[in-house]
């Protein structure tokens, strides 16, 4: 079981170019945070744009290594057939999802994750008490 943010529904077009995610040709409105600071395994990531993406209805924070550029990962454009979703990881360039995988049946659908209930991260000494119970945007 994996946990991601559903991008695209059936019939929808996704393009992701630059950072940015594009539905049905329209591109996704992004607002900077600040710069992320990482812990434990998120310390490779230290120094990635925090961004707001806003999706019809909800916005959430994503993760972009704009200092590396040619770590481009995951760029093109996939139609998302009818019973199936296109699915992505809020980490842009470090997740596996409908970018490498493909789309997601919709028999594989459990439900929405709506709050971090473990959080464990063993190069952090392992359970990180201070995301428990954090609601997930």
């Amino acid at each position: 079981d994996w946990i991601k943010r559903v991008i695209g529904l059936p019939g929808d077009t996704i393009g992701y170019r630059d950072h940015v995610v594009y539905v049905n040709g329209e591109p996704l409105d992004y607002r900077p945070i600040g710069q992320y600071i990482g812990k434990g395994k998120g310390q490779d990531m230290t120094g990635a744009t925090l961004s707001a993406e806003a999706l019809p209805g909800r916005t959430h924070p994503v993760l972009a290594r704009e200092d590396l550029p040619f770590m481009m990962q995951g760029e093109g454009e996939w139609q998302v057939p009818q019973g199936s979703y296109f699915v992505m990881g809020d980490n842009r360039d470090n997740s596996e999802d409908s970018r490498f995988w493909g789309t997601l049946p919709e028999r594989n659908l459990r439900g929405k994750a709506f709050l971090i209930w473990m959080n464990w991260d063993s190069s952090a000494g392992g359970v990180d008490f201070s995301r428990m119970g954090s609601q997930i945007p």
